[in-house]
């Protein structure tokens, strides 16, 4: 993967010149109960979730401090979850990835943020994607699917909002931390009353900057320098 995501980022650069903003929205979602769990969907989970964001701020992080150092904006906007915050039954590994996504935002908006690259980490709830069709595990799949059926959720153009809303602030503003989810629902994005069966069911995923965005292994980067110039990379 850390190859792929270098080559993709020379690609980047080759075709709008060096980058001031870099959104890292790779994610997967594979729900079971922890005894019944597959390890290696585990390892896909820790994997993606957490090492693909690391591989692309990595790869990109020259550019935003040369675009700092220059005086003008440098955004690095992980996508997590809700999911980082709240305990949600069934879905231990991913939520303890989306925790770890959490933190490292926070960890390297002290490193970062002094140099002037604002770190954010936009965490939607529940969210109108294909996320979680590949899990394994029957009946979670068929609780995904019945949530996804029966609740108001986002649309990924909503989390595509909230994310070009915090980079459209003057480079003297930051909004670290975003949660999104529909009115009417508690903290950990839910409707106030217990919906559907037995718990587990996680709200808490919307990873598309926009509905083509949305898939378990992709990235968008966009550069500020050429606006109307946005490139979708498919990290094998």
């Amino acid at each position: 993967m850390r190859q792929s995501v270098l080559d993709a980022a020379a690609q980047v650069r080759a075709a709008f010149g060096s980058v001031d903003l870099v959104v890292a929205n790779a994610g997967i979602m594979l729900g079971a109960p922890f005894e019944q769990a597959e390890i290696d969907e585990w390892d896909q989970m820790v994997g993606t979730n957490i090492n693909g964001l690391l591989y692309t701020g990595r790869a990109f992080i020259d550019d935003l401090l040369a675009a700092a150092g220059a005086g003008r904006r440098a955004d690095l906007v992980f996508v997590g979850s809700i999911g980082g915050h709240a305990a949600f039954a069934n879905y231990g590994v991913y939520c303890a990835t989306k925790a770890a996504v959490a933190h490292l935002t926070r960890t390297l908006r002290t490193e970062l943020g002094p140099r002037g690259v604002r770190v954010k980490n936009i965490e939607p709830g529940f969210t109108g994607t294909e996320l979680g069709a590949g899990m394994r595990d029957d009946t979670r799949r068929a609780e995904l699917a019945g949530w996804r059926e029966g609740l108001e959720i986002l649309l990924p153009e909503d989390i595509a909002d909230a994310i070009a809303f915090a980079v459209s602030a003057p480079r003297r503003v930051t909004s670290p931390n975003s949660s999104s989810y529909p009115p009417n629902r508690d903290d950990r994005g839910l409707p106030p009353k217990p919906f559907g069966g037995s718990g587990g069911l996680d709200p808490c995923r919307g990873t598309a900057a926009n509905r083509h965005l949305a898939t378990s292994r992709r990235t968008r980067v966009t550069s500020r320098a050429s606006r109307v110039a946005i490139r979708f990379i498919r990290f094998g």
